[in-house]
């Protein structure tokens, strides 16, 4: 989970902490795109191992 830059569910944390986080400092179309590039790069990388350990390359297109 940490090398997918997620935390544990359980992972314990005060409200103070929550606001003082980057969830407030940015507007909500930035705040989007950076969780959208998350999800991208665990997409793209999960297609790297795949195609690496069977051998074969998967579309893009498909």
């Amino acid at each position: 989970i940490a090398k997918l830059n997620r935390r544990s569910i359980d992972f314990v944390e005060g409200e103070s902490e929550l606001v003082l986080r980057f969830n407030v400092e940015y507007f909500r179309a930035t705040f989007a795109l950076i969780f959208m590039a998350e999800y991208v790069i665990i997409i793209f990388f999960r297609y790297l191992v795949v195609s690496i350990f069977t051998n074969f390359i998967i579309s893009l297109w498909i």
